[in-house]
């Protein structure tokens, strides 16, 4: 379908949307919330950057007047409601965290005022007004990628008030010593976020995390990987298996998400550090560094580029927060090795890549191969 036709489309969504919401605004109900959060997505889409922000408010605050946030709000509902509204609480919950850390926003739904439960590990068709049906033994609910990347968000907002409050009021000496015990314990519980998720979700690394092939850069890898988006995006009769497979979807989400949390919490550590003692051991510094990078890189490598790209541009924002102040430390480094320089520049490279998908998502045609600079960041449900 060509672009021109599928802004159409979306337009006029939009405004049947907008006519119908407005009209029946009172009592709201769950359904407010989604459509206002998928109007998020079109108002992006379409380059709307102050207005999207406007339709994500709206949608935050229809959850909390409908006290979605509080477990005890559930109470009395039927049981299907309540997994509509668990499932698009945690979904706003993420997105609101990941317009905080890349767009430098307050934080509207804190977690020290969440009760609310993750939503029911059951696949739909589990799930009727009155009951809960037995989810089949070994078959893994697609709703478990939501709930293992809400509480790897959840740790963002954790180190995300840590920094904040901090900035304002900097600890000072025993203060301090405990801040750091704070950010070391939450630096633990990132790496260890997945370790137990279901082999669903799991990630099938291509190559070992220390190890960069060289078949990682390089303008073979560039131009095939570049025919292969293009192939998806244009192709009607392309392939789909990939795109249509929800774990790699998911995975390409959590593990990328796992990765960004990581290198925030990597970052303030060592700004702690400094302010204890005075300095920290650069070398040491360089190593975590490349190994976010060099995480990354496998990530990416080892999920089919067509369940990346089904990601959207969330994941794009993603990777390009942590590459480009990678890059820039890379920069700055006198003593950077050079598999350090290697592994960010092929992930700079990779990024490129993305930037394609993204574009092939944005329906203004005046920003094509541009990320709006203060853009929101979609959050998908994985």
């Amino acid at each position: 379908m060509e672009r021109h036709v599928v802004r159409k489309l979306a337009q006029h969504c939009h405004e049947a949307s907008r006519h119908i919401t407005v009209a029946s605004y009172d009592p709201p109900t769950s359904m407010h919330v989604v459509v206002r959060y998928l109007d998020c997505v079109y108002h992006f889409c379409e380059g709307h950057d102050a207005t999207q922000h406007a339709a994500f408010g709206e949608a935050a605050h229809i959850a909390i007047t409908l006290r979605m946030h509080e477990e005890s709000s559930y109470e009395g509902l039927d049981l299907v409601e309540c997994e509509v509204r668990r499932r698009t609480f945690w979904l706003l919950f993420g997105a609101d965290k990941s317009m905080s850390i890349l767009l430098g926003r307050p934080i509207s739904l804190r977690d020290e005022d969440t009760t609310c439960n993750f939503p029911r590990e059951l696949d739909d068709e589990y799930i009727t007004p009155s009951a809960y049906l037995p989810q089949p033994h070994g078959k893994t609910a697609i709703v478990s990628g939501l709930n293992y990347i809400s509480r790897i968000f959840a740790l963002l907002g954790e180190i995300l008030v840590r920094i904040r409050v901090d900035k304002r009021s900097p600890p000072q000496g025993q203060f301090l010593t405990a801040r750091l015990e704070e950010v070391q314990a939450l630096h633990s519980r990132i790496v260890a976020a997945l370790a137990h998720a279901p082999e669903a979700l799991r990630l099938k690394q291509a190559h070992p995390q220390s190890h960069i092939p060289p078949e990682y850069g390089g303008a073979g890898f560039r131009q095939a990987t570049f025919a292969e988006v293009k192939d998806f995006f244009d192709n009607p009769n392309a392939s789909r298996a990939n795109a249509l497979n929800p774990f790699l979807v998911m995975q390409s989400n959590l593990y990328v998400t796992q990765q960004l949390v990581r290198f925030v919490i990597e970052q303030y550590r060592d700004e702690l550090v400094t302010s204890l003692r005075g300095g920290v051991d650069e070398s040491r510094v360089s190593e975590d560094r490349e190994a976010v990078a060099s995480e990354l890189l496998s990530i990416l490598h080892s999920i089919p580029i067509q369940s990346i790209a089904t990601n959207g541009p969330s994941l794009v924002h993603k990777v390009r927060f942590v590459a480009s102040t990678l890059l820039d430390a890379v920069r700055k480094a006198e003593t950077a090795p050079a598999s350090a320089a290697r592994a960010h520049a092929y992930l700079w490279d990779f990024l490129s890549i993305l930037s394609e998908i993204e574009r092939n998502y944005l329906l203004d045609d005046d920003r094509d191969g541009a990320s709006s600079a203060d853009g929101m960041v979609m959050v998908g449900s994985s």
